[in-house]
């Protein structure tokens, strides 16, 4: 029997890719570009790894009418772990609910703090947010 190669796995987790001491995997191509993202985000901050996703994102051919980018993309990334959580939320999910008030009530804030959140942060509103990620 050998060794084991890293710290073993939370039951229930999904873990696309692992530090394993000297080095990391990862559980494929697309899992290793989300690892090459989350270091150089580590090493250089999520300005870089905004512009190094945005430099990778690459069609062969797309139909007429669809934006340039990803609308998660587009625009400064959060600066704060709320907020980041917030628009994480609405990406995974774009048809969810993601009213105002449902928005605030994940955070535990006011509306008007969340409405203030997004305009300090990424020069818009929950709302128009939230339709740029559905339209995309």
């Amino acid at each position: 029997m050998g060794r084991p190669v890293g710290p073993p796995l939370q039951e229930g987790r999904v873990q696309v890719h692992h530090d394993l001491f000297s080095g990391y995997t990862s559980a494929g191509v697309t899992a290793g570009i989300d690892l090459a993202l989350a270091l150089v985000e580590e090493d250089h901050g999520p300005h870089v790894a905004r512009d190094v996703a945005r430099a990778l994102v690459v069609y062969m051919q797309r139909a007429g009418g669809q934006s340039q980018f990803s609308a998660p993309l587009q625009g400064p990334p959060p600066r704060s772990p709320a907020l980041r959580s917030i628009t994480d939320l609405v990406t995974a999910n774009p048809r969810g609910d993601h009213s105002l008030g449902e928005l605030a009530k994940h955070l535990n804030v006011s509306t008007r703090h969340l409405t203030r959140l997004f305009h300090d942060e990424l020069s818009t509103t929950p709302a128009r947010y939230v339709e740029n990620i559905r339209f995309d």
